[in-house]
């Protein structure tokens, strides 16, 4: 005949296993991290570029994870991954939100794969800035180079005409030129991804073309002085168009 005790074994061993339980769930509310169930797949997105955001799951996010080095592994957008994209963000100039937009995606080098039949993204729209400065900001702290178009040094309508081809859009070679080919845009309808022009050339002519890049900032390939980058605006003699 079997000890008291263990007949009371399986009771142990279930009430052992909804201890268990309630401490995973304990430490996913409290670390937002999950069960590393879903981590096995890492494939990259087969679709244009996915927003994610905290509190998503599944296997984007875990290459996502993957591609931050976030540990461990989980599938599940908690405080951690969060955090890891706020730094990237902010390593690379962008707004700092800890969601995941076509920016963020951009500066991972993951490639833009619309769906079959998908329209272009429509210059003015949030999405269509996020992918153009996804693209301006992975040429940052190259060198300003008068005449030079990229990939290795740019001056200003280098950096732009560079960007912008890479979106499918062809502009010509210099700043005036582009801003007698895009209608004008004004102050309050200029949004991330529009183009700012600078009126500081010979008998007023435009000289200069930049990214609008929010909050009073341009991504630019300016002068000799600084590389490529962000940065605050410097003049008020401006003008803005859009792509179209």
């Amino acid at each position: 005949m079997f000890p008291s005790w263990s007949r009371a074994l399986p009771r142990v061993l279930r009430s052992a296993r909804l201890v268990l339980a309630s401490l995973i769930c304990s430490a996913v509310v409290l670390t937002g991290v999950a069960a590393p169930a879903q981590a096995r797949e890492v494939t990259a997105p087969t679709t244009a570029h996915p927003l994610l955001r905290y509190g998503d799951t599944g296997h984007t996010v875990a290459y996502l994870q993957y591609r931050l080095r976030v540990q461990p592994r989980t599938g599940y957008f908690g405080r951690l991954t969060e955090q890891a994209v706020k730094n990237l963000q902010r390593r690379y100039g962008l707004s700092v939100t800890g969601a995941v937009p076509n920016s963020v995606w951009t500066v991972l080098r993951v490639p833009y794969r619309p769906p079959a039949g998908t329209p272009p993204l429509r210059p003015g729209t949030w999405q269509f800035g996020s992918r153009a400065m996804g693209l301006a900001v992975l040429q940052t702290g190259k060198p300003y180079e008068y005449g030079g178009d990229g990939p290795d040094s740019f001056d200003c309508s280098g950096l732009v005409t560079y960007v912008f081809r890479q979106m499918g859009y062809r502009l010509p070679r210099v700043s005036y030129q582009i801003r007698a080919a895009l209608p004008r845009l004004s102050s309050r309808s200029v949004t991330i991804g529009d183009l700012v022009f600078v009126d500081n050339g010979p008998g007023g002519r435009v000289g200069h073309v930049a990214i609008y890049a929010g909050d009073g900032y341009w991504f630019e390939a300016s002068n000799p002085s600084r590389p490529v980058g962000k940065h605050e605006a410097w003049s008020t003699d401006i003008s803005y168009g859009r792509v179209r």
